[in-house]
């Protein structure tokens, strides 16, 4: 395994692919003849059992997403990608926008590494595994990014009067 490559395996917060009930269902979604074929397999059981709850501004982890079977993106995307790592496929949580078919802009979805494609979009939100729209737009990988103090997207220290942020994106047809 190419060094680089490590971190995408390893544990961190809300990823813990090293916690015995995401090794256990790990295991039972493991496909010995292709990695591939595990990545459908977990992606094909993130989709069908985590039932999605609504935006939620706290993260809460792969691990309470499967105990509790039910998140927003955010957890469907880390308990994809915990249970990728703990079946050693490297795989990553990006953050950014999805431009279409969306309640919101804000969206996070997955990465995982195979080496004859590189790195490629897997979104556990959705139930397609093969038809991923040319939708989305890629901010950042790095999910614990010190400059934004533990926050999505974006955050502020601001001392005054209340403000408001909104976020938009807007896009259009291009032939």
């Amino acid at each position: 395994m190419h060094d680089s490559l490590d971190a995408f395996l390893s544990a961190e917060k809300y990823i813990e692919c090293d916690n015995d009930l995401i090794v256990q269902q790990a295991v039972k979604l493991k496909n010995h003849k292709s990695d591939l074929k595990t990545i459908r397999n977990i992606h094909a059981f993130v989709h069908k059992n985590l039932k999605y709850s609504g935006y939620n501004p706290k993260d809460v982890g792969a691990v309470a997403a499967l105990q509790n079977l039910n998140g927003d993106c955010t957890e469907f995307a880390d308990l994809f990608v915990a249970l990728c790592r703990a079946n050693k496929i490297p795989a990553r949580v990006v953050e950014g926008y999805k431009t279409e078919n969306i309640s919101m802009a804000q969206h996070n979805w997955a990465e995982v590494f195979l080496p004859e494609f590189g790195w490629r979009i897997v979104d556990p939100t959705i139930s397609s595994f093969q038809q991923l729209d040319n939708a989305y737009i890629k901010l950042s990988s790095n999910r614990h990014l010190n400059a934004l103090n533990g926050y999505h997207f974006f955050s502020y220290v601001y001392r005054g009067d209340p403000i408001k942020v909104t976020d938009r994106v807007t896009t259009s047809n291009v032939n």
